[in-house]
């Protein structure tokens, strides 16, 4: 066998205002694998309000980049990685043992392989035919018809080898402006050109991961999640910082593993350390300052208690109508209409929706938002072709509208498959990440008027 040392084995960790869960994937990765901190690159963007500082201090001896320009840094670090490469990203969480080394050490005996994933194994279902004969390692052809195994090429935690790595990199022409770029440059209609590896392999018995999308830090990409829970960056930054509090990776492996991407069910948190953190007077000191807000307001306050009372003994009746609870949810309903989106076994994957449905002028904004797990199977697509038809035969709307980020490729994509025409882009409309970004605008029409009209 040939032998591969750890010095030759990089992981190279993408993170982006979580730093929280970025605890977790290096706890987890320590804890259930041979990889050490001395191997780990994280690149990670800064954002407002969202401190890396306790997490950098806790793990000393893994080597941080602050991201200055993304396609420019991760060539950087390629520049200085080991033969193999294993990619991550803040939302996984390891929960099973496993072995870097012999991994590497598959991939370096069988040239056929192109990446080992530590996520996959046979209790994924269903799964295609076992290729190898080493009764430790699943090997298949990727190129198959079954979900989560015809995705060769992901950042969650699949080890590669580098010349491989560089040379897609390099190949690629578009710009790689973060990881959801980086992910999305090996597409199923270029793969078979850019992949010349034909298999995957993985751990026989079960899948040594999980990725719990819990929120989205990503703006290009409408990646989908859980927000059942406050798991907002910034709620989620203050119990990290403020109040020491981490995800429980011991519980959090302890629960089923028969799925990749899970929800907020996953999310379990374990405190540390009772009362409050090191810089408690800080928080103290805030509270303090909250507190004098509010007695400023609370003149303001007994105001409006009076203007209350007022409304409710009728003084203005003659000026406005007052909605009940049953006429404004009414009226919510008709302005705003969402429904969710299930695949075949009736699992949630999404939410559609028509907003700001307009009874005067006969149109509304049209919004979707998917999972991870719906990219690529048509959901997105005959969801949008429905609720089309329903804003067109039942609503009897004349115009249905959206915009999007200008360089969102995939989500443009997906609208003018289903006939929306491109209207003109908004410069600079939307400020995002510390820099103005564009939007562009499309609209359809009523197939039915247009159909008339063309008579």
């Amino acid at each position: 066998m040939d032998s591969v040392r750890q010095d030759q084995i990089s992981i190279i960790v993408f993170s982006k205002g979580r730093p929280m869960q970025m605890h977790a994937y290096l706890e987890s990765l320590l804890k259930f694998s041979d990889a050490q901190q001395e191997m780990i690159t994280v690149l990670y963007c800064e954002t407002p309000r969202i401190r890396y500082e306790k997490l950098m201090q806790r793990f000393p001896h893994v080597v941080w980049v602050k991201e200055s320009r993304f396609e420019t840094d991760l060539k950087q670090i390629l520049t200085g990685a080991g033969e193999y490469i294993m990619f991550g990203c803040d939302d996984v969480v390891f929960t099973r043992k496993f072995s870097l080394k012999k991994a590497g050490e598959y991939l370096a005996e069988n040239a056929q392989v192109f990446g080992y994933s530590m996520r996959l194994g046979e209790n994924i279902k269903p799964a295609p035919k076992n290729l190898s004969s080493d009764d430790a390692v699943f090997e298949w052809q990727w190129d198959c018809a079954y979900q989560h195994y015809n995705y060769p090429w992901e950042l969650d935690c699949t080890l590669y080898r580098r010349e491989d790595v560089v040379r897609m990199t390099m190949e690629e022409e578009t710009a790689i402006k973060n990881p959801n770029f980086y992910e999305a440059m090996i597409t199923p209609d270029n793969r078979k050109d850019r992949i010349t590896r034909p298999d995957m392999a993985s751990g026989r018995q079960t899948g040594c991961a999980v990725v719990i999308t819990v929120n989205r830090v990503q703006e290009t990409h409408q990646n989908g999640y859980d927000d059942s829970m406050l798991t907002d960056i910034y709620s989620l930054d203050r119990l990290y910082n403020d109040e020491d509090n981490t995800l429980d990776i011991e519980r959090i492996a302890a629960m089923d593993s028969s799925a990749i991407h899970v929800g907020a069910e996953y999310f379990i948190l374990r405190k540390e350390t009772k009362g409050y953190a090191p810089d408690s007077i800080k928080i103290k000191k805030r509270k303090i300052k909250e507190l004098a807000c509010r007695l400023t307001r609370f003149p303001k306050r007994i105001h409006r208690h009076f203007e209350r009372k007022s409304y409710e003994k009728g003084r203005y009746a003659d000026r406005l109508h007052i909605l009940n609870t049953d006429e404004t949810l009414a009226l919510m309903e008709r302005e705003n209409q969402h429904f969710a989106i299930t695949d075949s076994k009736d699992e949630y994957m999404g939410t559609i929706s028509l907003k700001h449905i307009s009874e005067a002028d006969h149109n509304a904004e049209y919004a979707i938002v998917t999972r991870k797990k719906a990219h690529g199977t048509g959901l997105a697509e005959r969801a949008t072709m429905e609720i089309l038809k329903y804003a067109f035969n039942d609503l009897g709307l004349h115009r249905v509208y959206l915009t999007v980020l200008s360089d969102n490729i995939a989500a443009r994509k997906l609208y003018e498959n289903c006939g929306f025409d491109l209207e003109g882009e908004l410069k600079d409309v939307i400020r995002l990440g510390g820099r103005y970004r564009d939007q562009a605008c499309y609209a359809i029409l009523n197939w039915k008027e247009k159909t008339m009209e063309g008579m």
